[in-house]
């Protein structure tokens, strides 16, 4: 709780001094030193740490690389004021603030901007490597007994529990990097260590997820137990896990559905200039569509878009189009134009984007009458050339979950073939 007070103490400072000019910093030269760095996020009174490099062009401005496991996430529109680094999250609807108290080391906060109540969580940084502190485990048995699959199962607050896959892998140094799966979609790039007494933690921060795991692997009974597990501001759950490799979640294609008295989907809403879309337009006639339902604040929607952007431009002559119906953070369009803009800006989708609503307290299930219910963000809906239904997959395996992701790319191919051919 001290650590926490302080870290607290540190971001008032840091916003007391974001309008002070510090001449002795040397800003106009480069502000902080290259090379990587430790950062650590305080939420509820605990600490999680995240990994970034430092690093220069040709300019004073540095271009920071937030890293996950094998997630790099390049942030290169830094602007520094005074003493502080306003840092925009990529395409997120959230930045980092950092006062410079030295040039190896910084301290402010990590602000939602597009939260229900947008909040900051206080930050600090220094340079180093290191993620977790704590010695990591040189047992070649136990880092064999902690990789592999596991059924995890999370206890709430509110006493309902949820189930899902861990997949995790210890490397020989001890270094824990893995990711959970859910019917919902991924908890994407986890990375952490394990410890000579079998404690391990795990983090990750992406510009949008603030997830921090704890447990222990009990020598005893070869399972996961005392898990807690904190994201944001207030959730905080419990988990335990048991191996199973034969472990396999609900089939995520019948999770959304058309529903009775229905025997079409079909949509009908703006484009980013206003403009009515629909089904029906001559655009899509004769073609198979896949139809993203999306939202830019939603980084396994990230990772979705990346797959499609790569597989659309290969294949956008085979008679195919994807349009994305995107639900955003707040009931505005002009808001939710914005943010669909910057996406665009940033990972060059290729394909058409459409303004759907928001996806808070079912608007998005609401707004397409004709499914079930909208499950998870994203969710892919794959129409043959009559606009049937082929198949509606809800949420996303990603790259962070290694053979799943390769499983979903196979899958995916092999349903486009067939209606393509």
């Amino acid at each position: 709780m001290k650590n926490y007070l302080a870290i607290s103490g540190l971001i008032l400072l840091s916003f007391a001094g974001i309008l002070s000019c510090n001449n002795n910093l040397g800003l106009h030269n480069q502000p902080i030193k290259a090379g990587e760095w430790r950062g650590v996020i305080a939420i509820q009174g605990q600490e999680l740490p995240f990994n970034f490099t430092v690093a220069y062009d040709t300019s004073s401005v540095p271009v920071i690389t937030i890293k996950n496991a094998k997630e790099r996430l390049v942030l290169d529109e830094i602007e520094i004021i005074d003493d502080s680094l306003i840092i925009p999250l990529f395409i997120f609807d959230a930045s980092l603030h950092l006062k410079i108290l030295a040039e190896d080391r910084l301290a402010g906060a990590y602000i939602k901007h597009d939260a229900s109540q947008p909040y900051k969580i206080p930050v600090t940084a220094v340079l180093g490597t290191a993620r977790f502190n704590g010695t990591k485990s040189t047992d070649s048995s136990m880092h064999e007994a902690i990789s592999g699959k596991w059924a995890i199962t999370f206890d709430r607050k509110d006493g309902s529990i949820s189930k899902g896959i861990a997949v995790l892998e210890a490397t020989a140094e001890g270094i824990l990097t893995g990711s959970i799966l859910k019917t919902t979609g991924d908890y994407r790039f986890l990375e952490g260590h394990i410890e000579q007494d079998g404690t391990m933690r795990l983090s990750t921060f992406d510009g949008a997820h603030t997830y921090l795991f704890e447990a222990k692997l009990d020598p005893e009974t070869g399972q996961i137990t005392d898990g807690t597990f904190w994201s944001g501001m207030s959730r905080e759950e419990q988990f335990s896990a048991v191996k199973d490799s034969a472990i396999v979640l609900p089939d995520v294609e019948t999770l959304t559905y058309l529903k009775e008295g229905y025997d079409k989907f079909n949509f009908s809403f703006p484009d980013l200039t206003g403009e009515l879309v629909s089904l029906e337009d001559s655009r899509f006639e004769g073609k198979a569509v896949i139809v993203q339902i999306f939202g830019t604040w939603c980084p396994n929607c990230m990772d979705e878009t990346r797959f499609l952007t790569n597989w659309y431009a290969e294949n956008k002559e085979r008679g195919i189009e994807i349009i994305a119906l995107a639900y955003e953070a707040k009931d505005d369009f002009d808001y939710a134009v914005s943010r669909v803009v910057r996406m665009q800006a940033k990972m060059n989708p290729g394909y058409g984007f459409l303004i759907g609503g928001t996806y808070r307290n079912d608007a998005a299930s609401k707004t397409l009458p004709m499914l079930n219910r909208v499950v998870a963000f994203p969710t892919m809906i794959i129409l043959d050339q009559n606009h049937d239904i082929v198949t509606i997959h809800t949420g996303f395996n990603g790259p962070g979950t290694g053979e799943y992701y390769a499983e979903f790319v196979e899958d995916f191919k092999a349903t486009m073939n067939g209606i393509l051919k």
